[in-house]
C-alpha cells in the first residue's frame, strides 16, 4: 500500500508543477515610421507580436488589437513640464474608444500562435487614445496583461506630438 501511495503521491506531484510552470510569454515590439508627429494628424502604430518559446501559445482575440478595438489595450502617458513647479509630471492619456462586456469565449475568440510564429498588426492609436495634448509620450502594449493574460516582454516605444489643437472638455454637471 505504501508503493502505491508514494506512485500516487508522485503523479499527483508531476501534475501540480505541470499546471504550476510559467506559461509562454510572447514577445511584443512597438514601432512607429517616424517618432515626431507635426499637427493634427493620425498617429499609426504598428505591433508585432512573436511566440518566441517551442510550445504553441492561445491568446484570447481580444487581448490583440484588430480592426475595431474593443478594449484598452495601450497604456499611453504623456510628459509634461510645468514650469511653475520647475518639474515633470505624467499624465495618463485617456482611453476614448468602446468598452466590451464579452461572455465566456469560444473557440472563434482565441488566436493560436505557433512556435516562433509572428503576427503583425497595424493600428492608429489616435482614434482611440485622447493624443490632442503636445509633447513626449511613451506607449506600452499591456492587452496580453489583461483577463489572466499571457503577459508580454516589451520595451516601451517613444513619440513626439506637436502642433496638436487641444479638445474642448466639458465641465460635469
Amino acid at each position: 500500500h505504501l508503493s502505491t501511495f508514494l506512485a500516487a503521491f508522485g503523479l499527483a506531484t508531476v501534475s501540480v508543477f505541470a499546471q504550476a510552470a510559467p506559461a509562454a510569454r510572447l514577445d511584443v515590439r512597438l514601432s512607429v515610421a517616424t517618432p515626431v508627429f507635426q499637427g493634427d494628424v493620425d498617429v499609426p502604430i504598428t505591433v508585432t507580436v512573436t511566440n518566441p518559446s517551442r510550445s504553441t501559445v492561445t491568446v484570447l482575440a481580444s487581448q490583440l488589437p484588430g480592426d475595431d478595438l474593443e478594449t484598452n489595450l495601450f497604456k499611453l502617458v504623456r510628459e509634461k513640464y510645468v514650469r511653475e513647479k520647475y518639474v515633470r509630471e505624467k499624465e495618463v492619456a485617456p482611453y476614448l474608444g468602446a468598452l466590451v462586456k464579452r461572455t465566456a469565449p469560444t473557440a472563434a475568440d482565441v488566436v493560436q500562435i505557433a512556435p516562433g510564429a509572428t503576427l503583425t498588426y497595424q493600428f492608429e492609436l489616435s482614434g482611440a487614445y485622447d493624443l490632442s495634448q503636445n509633447g513626449m509620450y511613451t506607449i506600452e502594449y499591456v492587452g496580453l496583461d489583461k483577463h489572466g493574460g499571457h503577459g508580454a516582454s516589451t520595451a516601451p516605444l517613444y513619440i513626439w506630438l506637436e502642433g496638436r489643437t487641444a479638445k474642448a472638455t466639458i465641465p460635469a454637471p
